[in-house]
């Protein structure tokens, strides 16, 4: 009886554990409180590539100096991709290219609606170290 009360339990801290990771897809306000390093309530360019270029050398974990499909984790499609590595050049270069789609009033920065638009749930995969399926 003891051990499978230590199973349950075991199966139930992996299971939080599992999930936990998942509160990554957190909400708009907090991606854009994330992002967002002069508190203005926006995310502009230079935030989102500050912010992707820390996470790109995060996922460059053997230090190639470039990223590939299993290291990009579906943040970035096959057709993105063109069968290449990613440099850091041009993962920013990608970043800013859904930072302007997401930007659709054309400001130079991003509200929590836009963060919240296709393009911007893009731009969040792009620029933050999130779960992603």
């Amino acid at each position: 009886m003891g051990r499978r009360i230590f199973v349950v339990l075991l199966l139930s801290v992996c299971l939080v554990a599992h999930v936990l990771p998942t509160e990554a897809r957190r909400s708009p306000g907090s991606v854009l409180r994330s992002l967002d390093t002069n508190n203005d309530n926006a995310v502009d360019l230079s935030e989102a590539l500050s912010a992707a270029s820390v996470l790109f050398d995060r996922l460059d974990k053997d230090k190639r100096g470039t990223l590939g499909p299993m290291e990009l984790a579906g943040r970035v499609s096959a057709t993105e991709l063109k069968g290449e590595r990613l440099t850091k050049a041009k993962y920013l270069a990608l970043v800013e290219v859904w930072f302007r789609k997401a930007d659709v009033n054309g400001n130079g920065k991003l509200s929590v609606k836009e963060l919240t638009s296709p393009a911007g749930g893009k731009l969040t995969k792009l620029v933050l170290y999130l779960i992603v399926e």
